[in-house]
C-alpha cells in the first residue's frame, strides 16, 4: 500500500530554486526507517514560503537494533545502559542472572514503516558463518560460543499494533568467567521472515562478548594538593568495576566517590585501600601507603617519587649553580661560534629573575652561555643508552630564525645542537621542539610562558620521546648505531651549541635528570611536581 501524505515545506530566503532539501515526516519512525534502511526522502524546493508536496510513506519492514551500524554488538567494557536512556525492547546491553548463571543480552525486532497492522512470525536462527568471515580479518580470532553454552529461541511472535517483540540470548556465565580476562566469544545472529521484507543490513548481528569484563581490577594515583599538603586528590584508574568504596586508613567514615578527595590530620602514615567491584559481585583491592607532614613536599621528593633521580638543578640565586642533586654546574662562556670549545669560566651572564611561581627561583641565561654537567650516569662503551631529562623553560622575546638550544650529549661543543627550541609563526609566538632533526608542530610551547619538557631516550629499545606540560609530541624510533642522543659519559652541555645563533637568551628554572627510561605515567606525575 502507497500511501501519501502531506509535508509542509519551508524554504529560507538564501536558498536558490535547486536547493535538495532533506526531510522527515513523523520523526520517530521516519528517522528509524530513513537511518537503518538506507532511504532518504528528498524533496526539491522551487519557492522560498511555505509550500506543500506529497510523499510516499515507506512500507513495513523489519529489522534488529543491535545490528546498527556495522552488523556487530560488541560487550567489552561494564556499562549496561544504551545510550543516556534505555530505549524499548532493548533497554540493556546485558543483564546477569547469578542464580541461574545466565549472562543474557536482551535483543529485539523491530517494525517501521507505515502503520503497526497486523502480527506475524520472525524466524530467529544462527548463522555461524559470519563468526567465521570476520574471523578471517583477525589476528586474535574470536571464539565460537559452544552451542550447549547459549540458548535462543527458534522465533518470536510480532503482535498486532506492536513495532517491537523481544527475545533473549542466554549465555552460561561460566563459560565467560572460567575464559577470563582474555576470552573473546561471538555468535552470530540472523532474522527472517515470510510475511514481512527484512532490511538485509540490518537482519544479522554479530553478538560479541569479552570475558575481561567479569572480574574487576582495582588501580588509583593520587597527588597532593599544592595549596594544602594535607589534602590528596585520588584518581581511580580502576578496570571493569561498577561501584568502588574507599577506606582512608584514619578512621573517618568510608567513601563511595569514584575519585574522591580527602583531608587527612598532618604528620600521620595512612593505608589507603579501593575495593572495586565488578558485575557479578567479585572483588579486587588496592592498597596505598601514604605520609603526610607539616609542609609540602620538597620538588626533590615529588621528582624522586617515580625512582632513578641522578640530578636536580633548581638554580636558586645567589648559587645558582649549586645542585640540590647530584654534582654541582660550572658556567662557561663562548666568546665566538663555531670555536670547538666550551669557552673560559664566567657567570656574567647569568641573571636571577622570577621563575613559574611567586615563590619559584629563576635565572636568564644570555647568549653563548652554557653549564657544564657531571650527570654521574655510569655509561655503557663510552655513552648513556637511557636516560630522562626534565627542563622548566622560558623563552622571552623569541626570534623567529633562532635557535634556543637544551642540550648537547657532550662536552666538546663541536656541533649544532641535539635538542633545541626553534620559533615559528608570528614573531616566533608558537615555538617547535627539535630532537634529532624531527620537529613537534609548531605551537607545542609558546613564548613568554613556562613550560616543563620531558626528553625520554631509550638507546637500547631503541626510541625517543618528548612531552611538553605532561602532553607527548614526540614518539619516533631510534637509530642505535648513530651516537647523536646517547649522553657521553663524561658529561653534557646544558643550553651549549657551537653554531651561531643557537644558544640564545633563555629563562631557567630547573633541570632533573634521571638515570632510566621513564613511562608516560612517570612523565605524567613529574609534569606537575612542585606545583608545575
Amino acid at each position: 500500500m502507497n500511501n501519501k501524505y502531506r509535508i509542509k515545506l519551508s524554504g529560507a530566503k538564501s536558498l536558490r530554486d535547486d536547493t535538495l532539501l532533506t526531510v522527515g515526516f513523523n520523526l520517530r519512525r521516519i528517522v528509524k526507517y530513513v537511518m537503518l534502511s538506507g532511504v532518504v526522502m528528498t524533496l526539491l524546493s522551487c519557492k522560498y514560503d511555505t509550500d506543500y508536496r506529497d510523499a510516499d510513506y515507506p512500507e513495513q519492514v523489519i529489522y534488529m537494533p543491535a545490528a546498527y551500524p556495522d552488523g556487530q554488538f560488541v560487550i567489552d567494557d561494564v556499562s549496561r545502559k544504551i545510550g543516556e536512556l534505555p530505549f524499548p525492547g532493548n533497554p540493556y546491553r546485558y543483564v546477569l542472572d547469578m542464580e541461574k548463571g545466565e549472562f543474557r543480552v536482551p535483543l529485539s525486532v523491530y517494525r517501521g514503516g507505515a502503520n503497526k497492522k497486523g502480527a506475524f512470525t520472525v524466524n530467529v536462527r544462527v548463522n555461524t558463518d559470519i563468526v567465521f568471515k570476520i574471523n578471517e580479518d583477525l589476528v586474535d580470532k574470536m571464539l565460537l560460543i559452544p552451542s550447549d553454552k547459549y540458548s535462543i529461541v527458534n522465533s518470536v511472535e510480532m503482535n498486532d499494533g506492536e513495532e517491537v517483540a523481544t527475545f533473549d540470548l542466554v549465555v552460561d556465565i561460566d563459560l565467560l568467567r572460567d575464559n577470563y580476562p582474555n576470552g573473546v566469544f561471538a555468535v552470530g545472529i540472523e532474522i527472517s521472515s515470510g510475511e514481512r521484507e527484512t532490511n538485509p543490513a540490518l537482519s544479522t548481528v554479530v553478538v560479541i562478548i569479552h570475558s575481561k569484563i567479569m572480574k574487576p581490577t582495582a588501580n588509583f594515583t593520587f597527588s597532593v594538593d599544592f595549596a594544602n599538603a594535607n589534602t590528596i586528590h585520588f584518581r581511580n584508574t580502576s578496570q571493569m568495576a561498577i561501584a568502588y568504596q574507599w577506606d582512608f586508613g584514619d578512621g573517618t567514615l568510608v567513601s563511595n566517590e569514584e575519585s574522591p578527595s580527602h583531608d587527612f590530620l598532618p604528620d600521620g602514615i595512612y593505608e589507603v585501600s579501593l575495593t572495586a567491584t565488578g558485575i557479578t559481585g567479585d572483588i579486587d583491592v588496592m592498597s596505598a601507603m601514604i605520609v603526610l607532614r607539616d609542609s609540602p613536599p620538597t620538588l626533590e621528593e615529588q621528582l624522586s617519587e617515580i625512582g632513578g633521580l641522578v640530578g636536580l638543578w633548581e638554580f636558586n640565586s645567589p648559587n645558582f649553580e649549586t645542585a640540590t642533586v647530584g654534582k654541582d654546574l660550572a658556567t662557561y662562556y663562548v666568546a665566538s661560534n663555531n670555536t670547538n670549545t666550551i669557552g673560559v669560566l664566567s657567570t656574567d651572564g647569568i641573571r636571577p629573575v622570577s621563575g613559574y611561581r611567586e615563590d619559584d627561583f629563576a635565572v636568564e641565561r644570555d647568549l653563548r652561555y652554557q653549564f657544564l654537567c657531571e650527570h654521574g650516569i655510569p655509561g655503557d662503551g663510552g655513552y648513556v643508552n637511557e636516560y630522562t631529562i626534565m627542563w622548566d623553560v622560558k623563552i622571552p622575546d623569541p626570534i623567529v630564525g633562532w635557535g634556543y638550544t637544551l642540550l648537547q650529549t657532550g662536552l666538546a661543543n663541536n656541533t649544532a645542537p641535539d635538542i633545541m627550541l626553534n620559533p615559528r609563526g608570528d614573531a616566533g609566538s608558537t615555538i617547535a621542539i627539535e630532537a634529532a632533526g624531527v620537529y613537534t608542530a609548531a605551537g607545542a610551547i609558546h613564548g613568554e610562558t613556562w613550560h616543563r619538557i620531558i626528553f625520554v631516550m631509550n638507546g637500547n629499545a631503541p626510541y625517543y620521546r618528548v612531552y611538553v606540560d605532561g602532553v607527548k609530541h614526540i614518539d619516533m624510533d631510534y637509530n642505535a648505531s648513530a651516537p647523536q642522543l646517547k649522553l657521553e659519559k663524561e658529561g653534557m652541555l646544558l643550553f651549549g651549541s657551537n653554531t651561531g645563533g643557537n644558544n640564545n637568551r633563555m629563562h631557567v628554572s630547573t633541570v632533573a635528570i634521571w638515570d632510566r627510561v621513564i613511562s608516560d605515567e612517570d612523565a605524567a606525575i613529574i609534569s606537575t611536581a612542585g606545583g608545575f
